[in-house]
Parts: structure tokens; C-alpha cells; sequence
């Protein structure tokens, strides 16, 4: 039998973590889903890729299939959902092919150093096979010399968005729409935000790009820094980042699923898997936020998620337990 000091106790917590919550809630609101990734620090080997050089991959989502790219032999390798190679694609003779992106109606883009991108089809099949590189589209975009030219391409599939990152030497992040670019041609792509600027003090190059179409934001790969940047494509704002704790040639960046978890690949046959864990998949619209409260408060042991992972039981979880409930599903791997 709780006393009346002990009631009003436990209702003055209650008041203060009501407060705390919409003290934080607008700020939380903001947090980066990057801030909820482990990584797994085993490397994955091709051994049917010996010298590969790979420079960048993507995931094909209706296919569910990966197509990693050599970055001078013009070779594509075609792999299914658990990595293993299925087909070799040679014939992407376009130069130095640095990225490779999965576009609607079974297209994909092939970015060269020298500031092309090459869109066209790669056919469904069984067996290897050789593409025509007269059959694609060559958008220039700029022309570059050497070796710190474009690295990394992303797409926005709500706004048909193409962003294409610039290395170093200043590092730039472009934009354009393919939708009003029909046959070969030139353009004058925007420029996003002075990446050079808003960026240089976290990293020191771009070597892959991929667009979080949950939140509108870019990841930012960087292969000398060993991190990827979370960052508003507008502003240039970096929300969070991500230490990929281990120095490796990382060069391109993918989601591999529908539950937004991540793989890294990179030179020479490498790739690691960023995952998102799943604890938060126990939160549905049944689920109690007054108990997961009440664990904070010590008032029970039944809700002990710790959702943000931060080894602690507080407020930030019945935030998150909360936008999940609400659907935002940045933390959820059920959805």
C-alpha cells in the first residue's frame, strides 16, 4: 500500500517527465535514424572477385538485387539479397565508372569521374552478358581531369532528384532533374550548399552518396574520415554521423532492404553490414507508453527497452516508443 507522500512523489516525476517530454519532443523530433545503427565489423569478401576494385553499388528494390561496379574494366556485378553473385556484366566501358544507381522502369546510372552519367537498361536474365554502351544516355554534367572528381550518386525518387557528389579538391554536391533531360546531352547542374564549407570541418572527401527517402536527407560517405554524415541536401546541416571505427577503402553506400539497414562496399571486394537493431519492433499501437513511464519511474520492470541504446531507461525512449506509435518508423525494423 503506497503512503500519500509516496503518491504525490510519484505524480511530481510524472509531472516533470510530462514536461521533459514536450520540452523534447521538438528537438527529438529531428534526431537522425543514423544515431540508431550498429554496425557489424566483419568484412564480407567476393572471392569470385579477385582485384575487383569496386567503386559502387545498388540495390535494385523491386528486384531485390545488387549490382556492385568496377571502377576501370567495365565489369558489373549482378548478386542476389544474400550476396552471392549471380551474373557478370561486362561491356560498361564508359571510362572510370566510380557509382552506380538503381532508377525507375528498370534503368540505371553509370557515373564516370570525368563528370558523365550513363542511363539506360540492364536486362533481366539468367546469364552473363555484355552491354551496349551505344544504347545509354550520356548526360555531361561537368568536365573533370584527375582523380578527385565525382565518387558517389543518389537518387530522390519523390522529387526525381539525381545527386551526384564531386570528391574533393573542393568537395561539391550537385542536383538535377531527369525528368526534362531526354537524349544525349550537356547541362549546368545546381549546386545543393557549399558542401566545402559546411562538411570540411567532419570530413575530408566524398566517396559515396544515398538519398534516406525517409527523411529527405543525404548519407554522405567518406572513405579518408571513415564516417557517413547525415545531411540536409538544403542547408547543408549535418544532423548526425556515423564512425565506421575501422580504416578501409570505402566507396559506395546502399540500403539493402526494406527495413533502411545498410551496407558499405569498396575497394578491392569488400562489404560491411550498418544494421539497425530491432528491439524498437515490440512498440505497436497496444503497446503502453504509461508503462514503459512507470520503469523510468522505478514503478515497475516490465518495459525495460532501452530504444535509443544509450545503456539507460529515460525520456528519449518514450519519445521514440511514442513517433513510432505515431508512425514514424525511423527505429522500427517491423515496418
Amino acid at each position: 500500500m503506497f503512503s500519500n507522500i509516496h503518491i504525490i512523489s510519484v505524480l511530481n516525476q510524472k509531472i516533470r517527465y510530462s514536461v521533459s517530454f514536450l520540452f523534447f519532443f521538438a528537438a527529438y523530433a529531428q534526431n537522425s535514424p543514423l544515431d540508431f545503427y550498429q554496425i557489424n565489423h566483419s568484412l564480407y569478401y567476393f572471392d569470385e572477385i579477385e582485384g575487383g576494385e569496386i567503386s559502387g553499388v545498388t540495390w535494385h528494390f523491386e528486384a531485390n538485387k545488387f549490382y556492385f561496379i568496377n571502377d576501370e574494366e567495365g565489369i558489373i556485378w549482378e548478386t542476389n539479397s544474400t550476396l552471392n553473385i549471380l551474373r557478370t556484366i561486362t561491356g560498361a566501358n564508359f571510362g572510370d565508372t566510380e557509382d552506380i544507381i538503381s532508377l525507375p522502369e528498370n534503368k540505371f546510372g553509370i557515373l564516370t569521374e570525368a563528370g558523365k552519367l550513363y542511363v539506360g537498361f540492364i536486362e533481366n536474365g539468367a546469364e552473363d552478358f555484355e552491354l551496349n554502351p551505344n544504347s545509354f544516355q550520356e548526360i555531361i554534367f561537368m568536365n573533370h581531369q584527375g582523380n578527385s572528381g565525382p565518387e558517389g550518386i543518389a537518387f530522390d525518387e519523390d522529387n526525381g532528384l539525381i545527386y551526384i557528389a564531386k570528391e574533393k579538391n573542393p568537395m561539391v554536391i550537385y542536383h538535377f532533374s531527369l525528368a526534362s533531360i531526354y537524349g544525349d546531352t550537356s547541362i549546368v547542374p545546381e549546386v545543393s550548399f557549399n558542401a566545402e564549407m559546411a562538411l570540411s570541418d567532419e570530413i575530408d572527401d566524398i566517396s559515396g552518396l544515398l538519398f534516406d527517402q525517409r527523411t529527405q536527407r543525404l548519407l554522405v560517405l567518406s572513405e579518408d574520415s571513415n564516417k557517413i554524415l547525415d545531411v540536409d541536401p538544403s542547408s547543408g546541416e549535418i544532423k548526425s554521423q556515423f564512425d565506421l571505427q575501422e580504416d578501409h577503402q570505402y566507396e559506395g553506400i546502399s540500403f539493402y532492404d526494406e527495413f533502411y539497414n545498410i551496407l558499405v562496399a569498396g575497394e578491392p571486394n569488400f562489404y560491411v553490414k550498418i544494421s539497425r537493431p530491432c528491439q524498437a519492433s515490440y512498440i505497436n499501437s497496444n503497446f503502453s507508453i504509461q508503462c514503459l513511464i512507470d520503469n523510468i519511474l522505478e514503478l515497475n520492470d516490465t518495459c525495460d527497452l532501452d530504444l535509443d541504446f544509450d545503456h539507460d531507461y529515460n525520456i528519449y525512449d518514450v519519445l521514440i516508443a511514442t513517433d513510432i506509435q505515431n508512425g514514424f518508423n525511423f527505429y522500427n525494423c517491423a515496418h
